[in-house]
């Protein structure tokens, strides 16, 4: 059984406001650590549905963008790849992607931001 002490001291009530954008952005993080990083090729791009995703890019193995596709996900990827290829000094081998499939009812509280702040906050 739970015992707290009783006291006269501090107000015994406060304001709790549910963050459900936090609550996401946790569960999209510990997803997104369980699946590994795989190649940026046509061979996997192919595989790809074309869902809402919520997505990582990676060059050389650190996160370099987080994305999020409505729908279109294949394509927004292959338009990347694409990309990568025509750049100089970037070798197509070392670039790497994830994605998360997200039902539509969950696509408002994806935020590519707050995804790239918790990343940001855990490089420090």
């Amino acid at each position: 059984m739970f015992m707290a002490q009783i006291t006269n001291e501090g107000q015994p009530f406060a304001e709790f406001d549910f963050d459900l954008g936090k609550a996401v952005t946790a569960q999209l993080v510990e997803a997104f650590d369980g699946i590994p990083i795989g190649r940026l090729n046509e061979e996997w791009l192919r595989q790809l549905d074309d869902r809402p995703a919520v997505y990582q890019s990676f060059l050389k193995a650190k996160l370099v963008y987080i994305g999020k596709s409505k729908h279109g996900l294949s394509g927004r990827l292959k338009r990347h790849c694409r990309a990568l290829l025509g750049r100089k000094n970037i070798n197509p081998q070392e670039v790497g992607f994830k994605c998360l499939y997200i039902h539509p009812n969950w696509v408002p509280y994806t935020h590519e931001e707050t995804l790239l702040a918790h990343y940001e906050a855990s490089r420090e």
